[in-house]
């Protein structure tokens, strides 16, 4: 379908109404009334352009996810077997917290990260599988590398790093606020050597 330039701004600006709100209120406190008076379009432009509430919250996920796949993140920061461990583990432990990273640098990504951590904790959220469908994959393409990384690392290690990792990621999440590039910078810089140690401490453990 060929739109117009008019109806593309249109999209776009109920897309960019939708995200706060969605953040602040959950899924189901959102109405689409209020999306489309905080867009300053009729109600009507919503069914036109998105068809149903679930419709247009999933074009908000669709939107993000590109910029936060694994897939690129991983061909970004690649990993090879010359590296040494450390650096294997430091490049992969990145590529994971860059998803964050990403969304916590921009007022609207931070929305993004607050809808994250609303639709995790929301009992409801299983007749969408919107975390199923894009966040899970994401998350097991990184863990996969891990694996693949520290082979000789007990299931039950293994386990209790990767749940550090996501751990660590949930506290960048609930500083889901606006701020200063420094600030994010600052964050995760703290948070990459907090889990790199981590796991080097595990593999110590391991060799002890």
């Amino acid at each position: 379908m060929v739109r117009s330039k008019t109806e593309n701004r249109t999209r776009l600006r109920l897309l960019e109404a939708a995200e706060p709100l969605f953040a602040s209120l959950g899924y189901d406190g959102v109405s689409l009334r209020t999306v489309a008076a905080n867009a300053g379009a009729q109600l009507g432009a919503i069914p036109y352009h998105y068809g149903t509430k679930l419709a247009l919250y999933r074009a908000i996920w669709e939107h993000w996810m590109p910029a936060i796949s694994a897939d690129v993140l991983l061909r970004d920061l690649a990993v090879h077997p010359a590296m040494s461990l450390e650096e294997q583990i430091r490049r992969l432990v990145t590529a994971f917290l860059n998803g964050p990273r990403i969304l916590l640098k921009s007022e609207r990504g931070s929305y993004f990260a607050a809808i994250l951590v609303r639709e995790a904790n929301d009992p409801g959220r299983s007749d969408r599988t919107l975390l199923e469908e894009f966040i899970f994959p994401n998350g097991n393409l990184i863990r996969n590398e891990l694996v693949r990384a520290m082979p000789g690392l007990s299931a039950d290690r293994f386990d209790a790093g990767f749940k550090m990792t996501i751990g660590a990621i949930q506290i960048a999440f609930e500083n889901d606020k606006p701020r200063s590039d420094d600030h994010v910078e600052a964050l995760f810089a703290a948070l990459t050597e907090f889990i790199v140690s981590g796991w080097l401490g595990l593999l110590r453990k391991k060799a002890a």
